[in-house]
């Protein structure tokens, strides 16, 4: 839980596995799959709103090295 913006309480339940055999613990790593995708489009929505990038600008003025497959289509 957090208060503050400080951790209050830190606390794990749970299993990882369906037989059981191991609980869950602090260093315990979930996949997020397609909900990052929220996340992500979240997060350049309120930096588009505070004006700190420009949701038009191409990736490669942020991340210069990025590449996709298709040679130019970061750009």
């Amino acid at each position: 839980m957090v208060k503050n913006d400080r951790i209050v309480s830190l606390k794990t339940f749970g299993h990882i596995d369906k037989a059981k055999h191991q609980k869950v613990n602090s260093n315990t790593v979930f996949r997020l799959a397609s909900v990052s995708k929220t996340f992500a489009s979240t997060i350049a929505t309120m930096l588009a709103q505070e004006q700190k990038l420009h949701l038009s600008d191409p990736i490669t003025k942020y991340v210069p090295h990025f590449t996709l497959a298709k040679e130019g289509a970061a750009e």
